[in-house]
């Protein structure tokens, strides 16, 4: 092994001994050592020009490549580059893309966009590079441009072009491209396609247009587990219970088994007391898959029983059986006690998740600052303000409404005023808690003043 690497080194290719050092440790990493040395000992190197074409030898330089983009290697990916620089592998598009892929794994998009500019051919594998990763970069724009110079250069979009440009919409805030880009999908028959099918589903439910994806869903020809989830949790996103039922019912007719995440969207739709039946049924489906035990559904059970006149000992019961509760489950909890005017419980909760170390979000913050204000204690309510200061959820919307409603039904408007002040933006929650406090306090008048 030695007297191989040692020629190596003396090779009339004129390379400097921190590229063949490079090469040795990236071999190394890669337990190809003898193959990589061995290969090039049989073909050895007489100008910088030469070409390095073997199979086995691109082969090893592709697995070097990739390696460094899951190891998030820059440094040692550059060398590579450099390495490669002095060799005539333009015709290899292969390598090219996996070039494009490190530099784009190391968040080095602009000298990806250098070597994508430099490269004499591309494929759709380097268009689908740079698309993906403008969508990951939030360059939803670049991300556009480069699908017009894709189809400049005749280079046919397949469903990953489409799928990361359907992506992209959201961040161009132009909703309207994804009407373009489902026609696209038509044109060039992907519309079927799972993958572009799904992203167009989820897109659609974000704009709230529940029939478009409801038609871009019925394009799709084969369809999964993941394919009905995502259309039940588009139907629940718009609050569409009897489509999401429907949706439901669909997937198990076509033998299509449900699992937690297919129940916990759809008892997220029971949110009335008159939906408690169906949560029951719900329920039942979750005990005969054993899916009681994992935390989405469990929270999803927990909230649907606490809105339930009397369904608080049945939340508790699913509560105490989930294995690994998270801040969402003690939140659930919190909020179903105080909802139930059982507000001394729920602070006896909250007090045993900080003891566990579960740390506060904004809706811990805001849930327990209800709890406080439905019992107008002001003593509490600003201990709880202190934590939201140095924890700095103060500057939060909802954690701001909260502390307003808690010190106005403390009867504190002094300080309600004072957060209202202080709070970067107001909503309507925000101008309406002020406008009634100072209303319940014979100041009508000066309530009057934050309807501006």
């Amino acid at each position: 092994m030695h007297r191989t690497l040692a020629k190596l080194c003396h090779k009339s290719i004129r390379y400097s001994c921190v590229y063949h050092n490079r090469l040795f440790s990236l071999c190394q990493r890669l337990s190809t050592i003898s193959t990589l040395t061995n290969t090039i000992d049989r073909n050895p190197f007489e100008s910088p020009g030469l070409s390095y074409s073997t199979p086995v030898e691109l082969h090893h330089l592709s697995r070097v490549l990739q390696e460094c983009a899951d190891s998030r290697d820059f440094q040692t990916g550059l060398s590579v580059h450099t390495l490669l620089l002095k060799l005539d592998f333009d015709q290899f598009i292969s390598l090219w893309n996996k070039l494009l892929s490190m530099y784009c794994k190391c968040d080095q998009f602009f000298i990806a966009r250098r070597v994508f500019d430099k490269m004499s051919k591309r494929d759709v594998v380097s268009f689908n590079t740079m698309i993906s990763n403008c969508v990951r970069c939030n360059y939803c724009l670049e991300a556009v441009s480069f699908y017009h110079k894709m189809i400049e250069e005749d280079a046919k979009p397949n469903h990953i072009t489409l799928a990361g440009l359907i992506g992209a919409c959201d961040g161009l805030g132009a909703e309207r491209l994804r009407g373009v880009f489902h026609a696209q999908a038509i044109r060039y028959a992907l519309s079927s396609n799972e993958y572009v099918g799904c992203s167009l589903v989820d897109g659609y439910a974000k704009q709230m247009r529940l029939e478009d994806a409801i038609r871009a869903f019925g394009e799709i020809t084969e369809l999964d587990l993941v394919s009905w989830n995502i259309m039940i949790d588009a139907c629940v996103r718009n609050y569409n219970k009897e489509h999401a039922l429907r949706i439901f019912t669909q997937m198990q007719q076509k033998n299509v088994e449900y699992d937690g995440f297919s129940l916990t969207s759809i008892t997220k739709t029971c949110l009335e007391p008159r939906d408690v039946y169906l949560g029951k049924l719900l329920h039942c489906c979750a005990i005969k898959n054993g899916l009681t035990c994992e935390t989405p559904i469990s929270n999803a059970l927990i909230t649907m029983y606490s809105r339930c006149e009397g369904g608080m000992e049945s939340a508790v019961k699913i509560f105490g059986g989930t294995l690994a509760p998270n801040i969402i489950s003690w939140i659930a909890m919190v909020t179903g006690f105080m909802q139930n005017k059982q507000n001394e419980q729920a602070i006896g909760l909250y007090q045993n998740m900080l003891r566990l170390g579960v740390r506060d979000n904004d809706f811990s913050f805001a849930s327990i600052l209800s709890v406080y204000s439905n019992l107008a204690n002001l003593e509490h309510g600003r201990q709880i303000h202190a934590r939201i200061v140095k924890s700095c959820f103060g500057l939060d919307l909802s954690v701001n409404n909260a502390l307003i409603d808690m010190y106005s039904k403390c009867g504190n408007l002094e300080e309600a005023h004072l957060v209202f002040r202080t709070m970067g933006k107001h909503d309507k929650i925000s101008c309406t808690t002020m406008i009634t406090a100072f209303g319940h306090h014979g100041q009508g008048k000066t309530g009057s003043f934050y309807s501006r």
